[in-house]
């Protein structure tokens, strides 16, 4: 077995070292803030060269050849990546409040004030301008959603108002790859499940593939359908309409019947299998029910009444992908429920499921395809745009701030009992975008429609702080031979 040395780093070396890190990381991802930042090309371990001012993307390539030096930069990076997953954006933002308290408190430690005097002053001063940027906070209303995602895209006003039209249609919206060299925005009447037909030959679409009917029945089957005779003297009932079946599997006997129903021009029909899996099935399947207005039905029972089936405005059936149109909004009580939950549920699967619930009984979905004239201007594009929709669907979340740094600053003023000293480094974004630490007493970004979703600016401060506490509290690193370059 190989033993490998370890080399110890302490004291003003190790500070340096650590300050270093920071800066080489913190300067280049930085330049990307604001309207008015600059671009970045990163060559990726094959050398293609991709062009981007996401600042959580930037931060992820960058490795220093220093060990402790990156070691710092690698801090950071998980403070980008953590603001990136709570709030979608400000990853930036976060970065730069960083790099300021950091190289503050080094400099207060320098000339000798202890760092548990530090940490409780970056606490205090962290509880204060949280509660100074939520008293100063509005409410986002829903014509200047076009001004957060503008600002968010890096002041393109193209893209802000592809996201207000978006928005226009539903608060859910999406954004894909697309396969153009323009954006396209796709809108979605209905609930979108991730199923689609069992079997092609009822397809009545051949030249999209597809399955399409206008005012069907539905039938929810809560697990397996075997029997024919279960549902017969149901059918036998249907004159006109079509009926679109779902459940987790169909027996042989019934495809087979049903195909020569269909082939015969008797039965309008469609099969369909349950969508999701295991326990999420079931709730998937019962959300359904609701939407339609249908009974989640036992298998292996006979039903005669048709008023167990559920009624639609329209049905689209692909290979993988349903989309079932309601005539009617049923499921208003149903999401409130589901919201409420989803806000109590830790970050995860479950969440994520839950989210994927709401989303579906919605009813409307927008899905913006983003265009380039080359998969480089493309992938360009939707960064800009994944991150001015999360920086819509914060606002919309928690409310709005004052943009371009200046809430931050403003808290300052409003520090009225206390003087923190790390609060001139909430200048620091405001200083980044104006090139200066001077404000206007009478600038209202409110009224100039430069907004910043409250969430984002409350992560971004939140983990500043917290990579500020481990790095200045760093007394030694321990490091391995293996990491000596």
């Amino acid at each position: 077995m190989i033993e490998y040395s370890k080399e110890i780093k302490i004291g003003k070396e190790l500070k340096t070292k650590l300050m270093s890190g920071v800066n080489k990381l913190a300067n280049v991802v930085v330049s990307t803030l604001g309207p008015n930042g600059s671009t970045v090309i990163i060559a990726d371990g094959y050398g293609e060269p991709y062009i981007t001012k996401d600042g959580v993307s930037v931060s992820n390539y960058v490795k220093l050849s220093d060990p402790i030096e990156n070691i710092a930069a690698t801090l950071l990076k998980q403070v980008a990546q953590k603001t990136v997953e709570e709030a979608g954006d400000g990853t930036t933002t976060s970065i730069c409040l960083a790099q300021a308290f950091i190289k503050k408190g080094f400099d207060l430690l320098e000339v000798g004030v202890p760092y548990n005097t530090l940490k409780e002053s970056l606490n205090s001063l962290e509880e204060e301008i949280i509660e100074k940027l939520i008293e100063s906070s509005k409410e986002l209303k829903k014509l200047n959603i076009i001004d957060v995602a503008t600002i968010s895209a890096n002041n393109d006003k193209k893209i802000g108002k592809l996201i207000q039209k978006a928005y226009n249609h539903s608060d859910i919206v999406k954004v894909e790859e697309g396969n153009s060299s323009d954006d396209v925005l796709i809108t979605i009447s209905g609930m979108e499940l991730k199923t689609g037909y069992i079997d092609n030959a009822f397809v009545n679409k051949g030249s999209e593939q597809t399955i399409i009917y206008d005012e069907p029945y539905v039938m929810l089957i809560n697990g397996k359908l075997t029997k024919l005779e279960d549902i017969s003297k149901l059918l036998l009932q249907i004159k006109e309409n079509p009926i679109v079946i779902v459940a987790d599997y169909f027996s042989e006997e019934i495809i087979s019947v049903l195909k020569d129903n269909y082939n015969r021009n008797a039965l309008k029909v469609a099969l369909v299998k349950s969508p999701g899996f295991a326990g999420h099935r079931k709730n998937l399947m019962e959300d359904l029910a609701i939407y339609t207005d249908a009974v989640l039905l036992n298998p292996n029972t006979k039903y005669t009444d048709l008023k167990v089936l559920g009624k639609l405005e329209s049905i689209h059936i692909g290979r993988d992908k349903s989309i079932f149109t309601s005539k009617q909004d049923l499921s208003v009580k149903r999401l409130q429920d589901l919201k409420s939950t989803y806000k109590t549920l830790e970050d995860g699967g479950e969440k994520t499921l839950m989210n994927e619930r709401i989303e579906n009984l919605m009813g409307k979905i927008a899905i913006i395809k983003v265009g380039g004239n080359s998969e480089l201007e493309m992938k360009e594009r939707k960064d800009r745009i994944d991150d001015a929709v999360l920086s819509v669907q914060c606002a919309l979340e928690e409310g709005i701030v004052e943009g371009g740094g200046v809430a931050l600053f403003k808290t300052i003023r409003s520090l009225e009992e206390h003087i923190y000293p790390f609060d001139v480094c909430l200048l620091s974004p405001y200083k980044k975008i104006f090139g200066t630490d001077i404000l206007n007493p009478d600038i209202n970004m409110f009224e100039q429609n430069i907004l910043d979703p409250l969430k984002v600016t409350r992560c971004a401060l939140q983990n500043a702080v917290s990579v500020a506490k481990t790095i200045l509290s760093t007394e030694a690193i321990v490091l391995d031979e293996r990491l000596w370059i």
